[in-house]
């Protein structure tokens, strides 16, 4: 039932605002997104996809990454992993998806996380710089591991050596300029609901 409950809960966390999300993505260019990155930011949107060997699509399912930084001329595209080769680095851990989704350590079952380190993180990491903010969107069974779950060769775990900050698609970063001021606000607290009139606009006033 826990399983059953953390694989539901990965999915909901996927779908909701999905027709928002997929409107907003649609309206969105990748130079909209670097216009809100700082120098010490990066974005990172997963894809996956059924691939064509130029004749006809197979069943293979490719997952690819687009890192952007500020500095970039154009987003960088770096290919990654099939489907299959994912779901056999997860067997290798001894664990499921949905167990690293809400932080499963399986090196606590004597098992190794370093092949998911190398399909998932490895191949990024030339164009990323340690203790900096990723914004990071995943796609297909990436939504169900922890990235922060993930460690590295030198004993570390991603959230230790980056900011990571997950979101269901970077065109999120847009929503800041969203905020509003409230305008002037007034607080009240410590509020004696059995005072009379007078006694309570005193206090107000104070």
């Amino acid at each position: 039932m826990e399983s059953q409950a953390e694989q539901l809960e990965s999915e909901i966390n996927r779908k909701t605002n999905l027709l928002s999300d997929a409107q907003q993505f649609g309206e969105t260019t990748w130079k909209d997104i670097q216009s809100q990155l700082k120098d010490n930011e990066a974005a990172i949107e997963f894809s996956s996809f059924r691939y064509h060997n130029g004749k006809k699509w197979t069943d293979t399912i490719q997952y690819t990454a687009l890192v952007l930084r500020k500095e970039d001329k154009q987003p960088v595209l770096i290919p990654l992993f099939t489907q299959k080769d994912f779901d056999e680095a997860i067997k290798k851990t001894g664990s499921k998806p949905n167990q690293l989704y809400r932080g499963f350590i399986a090196e606590a079952t004597g098992h190794d996380l370093n092949k998911l380190y190398e399909l998932v993180w490895k191949p990024l990491e030339e164009y990323l710089n340690e203790g900096e903010t990723i914004h990071f969107a995943p796609s297909g069974t990436l939504h169900q591991i922890a990235f922060s779950a993930i460690k590295t060769p030198d004993g570390k775990y991603l959230s230790d050596k980056y900011d990571l900050r997950e979101v269901s698609t970077t065109a999120k970063l847009l929503d800041k300029n969203k905020i509003k001021s409230l305008g002037s606000v007034i607080l009240f607290g410590g509020i004696d609901y059995d005072a009379n009139e007078k006694a309570l606009t005193q206090k107000v006033n104070t």
